[in-house]
């Protein structure tokens, strides 16, 4: 598994992805709410960076597709 793929889930399961929740939470950008700011739907969570936000499903399809399908070809 590459890096970026092995640090993304690192981030994940110890909770260190910089998504909007935890950079409000922690006040290390001037944000004004925890809100997505991609699609101003939802909270920012990793659930929503990773599986739930409409305008990141395209990219992360299109990353899974590079990784894990390669075999298949």
């Amino acid at each position: 598994m590459e890096h970026g793929s092995r640090n993304l889930w690192y981030r994940t399961i110890y909770n260190s992805l910089p998504t909007a929740e935890r950079l409000f939470r922690l006040g290390l950008q001037d944000l004004t709410s925890a809100t997505c700011r991609l699609c101003n739907d939802d909270i920012d969570t990793p659930a929503h960076l990773l599986v739930l936000c409409r305008h990141r499903h395209s990219v992360w399809n299109l990353i899974w597709g590079q990784h894990y399908y390669r075999a298949a070809y």
